[in-house]
């Protein structure tokens, strides 16, 4: 008898609401995902601004996040993953949205080696077969998210900026 392998899906969302494209779009990776490896037992961390639908027997734990608090930092929700993850999971594969995909992917890293939590940590393969501006939605509620223009004004500073100071800034 075999044991099923269990993988951790740390889903990071991408604008608000939940409703928007992509979110909506990341849900529905994560759910491709699992169809199409019925053979490994998936567990999700991530967002209120991922929804699934509610008919899907899924395994999801929420980040705690105040009902009125903004977007929390990338590296928080990272922090999270890496306690939820300790002992429940053999591996964790980062969803995000491609222009998100690759601070998401650090900052989980980062945060796991932190937490020293030592398990490989993978980016989702189908994101990176995506078309990069697809992912913005302009009736998003999250200005940063909404457009390219304004995604590419944050993210490079976020993501080339020294990691040391990036910590005391993504708390």
């Amino acid at each position: 008898m075999t044991t099923q392998k269990t993988v951790g899906l740390v889903v990071y969302a991408f604008g608000t609401p939940h409703s928007n494209k992509s979110n909506r779009a990341l849900a529905g990776h994560v759910q491709n995902l699992i169809q199409k490896s019925p053979e490994i037992r998936f567990r999700i961390y991530t967002q209120n601004d991922i929804q699934f639908e509610e008919n899907e027997c899924l395994n999801v734990t929420y980040f705690p996040q105040l009902h009125d608090e903004d977007a929390p930092p990338t590296l928080r929700i990272a922090r999270g993953a890496a306690q939820w993850a300790r002992g429940r999971v053999k591996k964790v594969i980062v969803v995000a949205a491609k222009p998100h995909l690759p601070r998401a992917l650090r900052d989980t890293q980062e945060a796991f080696r932190e937490a020293v939590v030592n398990m490989p940590i993978e980016p989702c393969a189908d994101i990176a077969y995506t078309s990069y501006n697809a992912w913005f939605d302009p009736n998003g509620t999250q200005i940063r998210a909404a457009s390219r223009s304004h995604w590419e004004k944050r993210e490079p500073i976020l993501r080339f900026m020294p990691y040391p100071l990036y910590r005391i800034v993504a708390k």
